[in-house]
Formats: C-alpha cells, sequence, structure tokens
C-alpha cells in the first residue's frame, strides 16, 4: 500500500515589528533575540540595506535576527564579501574599476577562507568509518571510507528537527549516535576530520545541484570542500551528495577524467562555474556547478537554514536516503510513494516500487540507518532510545 507523505512547514516566530526605524536600523519588539541592534549590524555587515526602506530594513533585520538566534551564528562570522565584483570594489555608481580588466572567475583569493575547527574525538570518527588507528590514511582512503559508512539521510528537516551544523552536534549525531545527514553535515566534519589530522588546507564552497530536468536553476543548497593536501596537490572532496557521489577526491582541475573502481567523473567548465559530471548510460551528466570560491560560515548557515526549513524544499516535503559502495548507487526517495533506485557500476539503473511498511527493514537492511518506525499517521520518523 502506498501512502502520501504531507511536507511539515517550519515553525515561525510570534514576535511584532514595530514599523519605526531607530538610527537607521530596525527595532523588533517581542521576538525571540531582545538584541535588535545585533541583527541590525549584520545586516549592515552583509550588505544587505540596498534598499534603506522600512519594509526591506525591518524584513533582512527580521530574518538575520532570526537566523542567528536559531543558529547560534557568532556574530564575528558575518563579514562583508570582498572578493571579486563585490560591492566593495566598486565605485559610487556600482560599477566595478575601471583599471580591472573583467575576469572570467572571481579573485577566490580575496576570499578569506574561513578557520575550520578540529573534531573533539578524532580516533572516534576513525572508528565510525572503519578506520580504526589509521591517522595516517591518505585523503583518498579517508574519503571512501566516509562514503561508504556513513548513511545520507535527511530525516531531521522531514520531521522538523533543527539541523544544526555547530561541531559538537554533528560529532553526537552522525559519530556518537551513528546517525547519518546531508551535505552539510557530512562535509563539516570531513573538513574537521581533515583538520583533526593535520597538514591540509580546506575550503568549503557552495553549489548548485543540476538535476532539475526542466534546467531551472537551483539555490545554492550544496556543500563540497576544496582541499590542499600535504603534498600540496589540490583535490575537490564531497562525500554529501547521497548515493550518487564521489567514492574518492577528485583532482581540482578541469579536463581530468577520474576513474573509481568503474565509475568515471571529470570537472568541466561553464562560465564561472566549474561543473563536476558523471559519465552514465553512454554520455555526461552535470551533478552540480559552483564558483571556486570559499563560502562564509554565515552563507553556510543560511543555505542549511533553507534547505532544512522551506516549506517547498525537497529536503523538508519528503525523504531522501543513499549509501555508496565501489559495487553500486543505491537511493532511497519517499515521497508520494517510495521508490529505491539503483545502478551497478557499469550498467543501467533500475527503479523499483517499494511498499511503505516495508521501507523501515529495508533501510536498516541495505542503508545502514536503523530506528526507523511508521506511523500510525503514515509518516516515517526515526526513534532512538534514550532521546
Amino acid at each position: 500500500m502506498v501512502r502520501t507523505l504531507r511536507g511539515r512547514s517550519p515553525n515561525r516566530s510570534g514576535g511584532v515589528v514595530v514599523p519605526e526605524p531607530l538610527g537607521g536600523l530596525p527595532v523588533l519588539e517581542g521576538h525571540p533575540d531582545p538584541d535588535w541592534e545585533r541583527g541590525g549590524r549584520v545586516v549592515a555587515a552583509l550588505g544587505a540595506l540596498d534598499d534603506p526602506g522600512p519594509v526591506r530594513t525591518l524584513g533582512n533585520a527580521w530574518m538575520v535576527v532570526l537566523h542567528l538566534r536559531l543558529l547560534q551564528v557568532p556574530l564575528g562570522m558575518a563579514q562583508p564579501y570582498r572578493g571579486g565584483g563585490g560591492r566593495d570594489n566598486a565605485d559610487s555608481s556600482g560599477n566595478p574599476p575601471k583599471d580591472r580588466p573583467p575576469a572570467s572567475r572571481p579573485d577566490t583569493a580575496a576570499v578569506a577562507s574561513p578557520p575550520v575547527p578540529p573534531l573533539s574525538a578524532v580516533e572516534a570518527y576513525l572508528d565510525r568509518i572503519g578506520l580504526p588507528g589509521r591517522a595516517d590514511a591518505s585523503l583518498a582512503e579517508l574519503h571512501r571510507a566516509h562514503a561508504t559508512s556513513i548513511t545520507f539521510e535527511n530525516f531531521d528537516s522531514f520531521s522538523g528537527t533543527p539541523v544544526s551544523l555547530r561541531l559538537p552536534d554533528l560529532e553526537e549525531k552522525i559519530v556518537t549516535r551513528r546517525r547519518g545527514g546531508y551535505c552539510f553535515e557530512h562535509n563539516l566534519l570531513l573538513a574537521s576530520a581533515l583538520e583533526s589530522l593535520g597538514g591540509r588546507q580546506i575550503e568549503p564552497m557552495l553549489a548548485r545541484v543540476r538535476l532539475n530536468p526542466d534546467g531551472a536553476r537551483s539555490p545554492l543548497g550544496h556543500l563540497l570542500l576544496r582541499v590542499t593536501d600535504r603534498d600540496g596537490s589540490t583535490w575537490l572532496a564531497d562525500v554529501g551528495f547521497g548515493g550518487g557521489g564521489l567514492l574518492e577526491p577528485l583532482p581540482f582541475e578541469t579536463g581530468t577524467e577520474t576513474e573509481q573502481s568503474g565509475w568515471r567523473y571529470r570537472l568541466v567548465e561553464d562560465g564561472p562555474e566549474l561543473v563536476v559530471q558523471v559519465f552514465q548510460d553512454g554520455e555526461w551528466n552535470d551533478m552540480y556547478g559552483f564558483v571556486p570560491e570559499p563560502a562564509l560560515h554565515i552563507d553556510i548557515e543560511v543555505n542549511n537554514w533553507y534547505t532544512a526549513t522551506h516549506p517547498e524544499s525537497p529536503f523538508v516535503t519528503g525523504i531522501m536516503a543513499g549509501l555508496r559502495s565501489p559495487e553500486r548507487c543505491l537511493t532511497l526517495f519517499v515521497y508520494e510513494q517510495a521508490v529505491v533506485i539503483e545502478r551497478p557500476v557499469g550498467g543501467p539503473s533500475t527503479t523499483t516500487e517499494v511498499e511503505m511498511e516495508d521501507v523501515p527493514a529495508l533501510l536498516a537492511e541495505r542503508f545502514g540507518l536503523s530506528g526507523v518506525v511508521l506511523g500510525d499517521d503514515g509518516r516515517l520518523a526515526v526513534v532512538e532510545h534514550g532521546r
């Protein structure tokens, strides 16, 4: 029997906005965070107040203050963008400086890479990915072990549970409780693990997934890592693309095809973006595109919040789960019905409908995700004992 899963809208604050700006900054009354000045400063720092009108000003401050309270983002992380083409690089009319020739890609050197915090227990992480005691593991070994050990899943955003990107929360959820997560969680955890093991530079970057059948542009809802390894080589690392993602890092250069246990990937240019492609069904297919510049932590937080709470986000309206192996890509989608898509290396994909009652056992047996139950309301949820 197929049951419809209904999306859940995010909770909303009951604060009241008083429409009289004070000193050019909005006043928020009855909001969970009474420090409205902090929100106003962040709005200004982000360059959000292009329109000084009270409606635009209050709307931006409301959004930022709410984000800062829910996500607990330190004010120091919200710094103005000063990379290529930004407001700080324009003249009084808003045009780029005349003495600088146009560039095909932003000046990524002008954007400081945000610091990556180390794990509190890197040994526990190595145990979690099946490499106990392997602090000497190579980048490729760490990447493959993570990608094939930790499930991609979005049960938190589907259930309305806040998706925290604080490192202690990521370690507690994915390492200690042995849950999975989606791209922001996976790749930030990997970034901190690499930082803990030392000798590498890690730069998170935001990307747009290019899997929309109509070709429509998606928001910056994906996160990847640019990693400079101990020998100076540069790689694209991404353990957060689900069942169809990379097994190992890609060389961070265009025109180089990489084979990973029979799977073929490459990085190509498309205007200012770099695009990760996979070879399947006899042709190259886009996975996602990104401008190669480091993402500020505040931008990662806001895009994570959008992905996890927007009422039309696919991470809110349904369930996705994936697990990678060298032999196959395995993905589960649960929206109007449950389907499993499976692709063996070198072969075509197959799509199989699954009865809703069979999904919990399927997730436990094939995706390594236990504790999923089907409620009386027809919704799937993860039940963790002791929580």
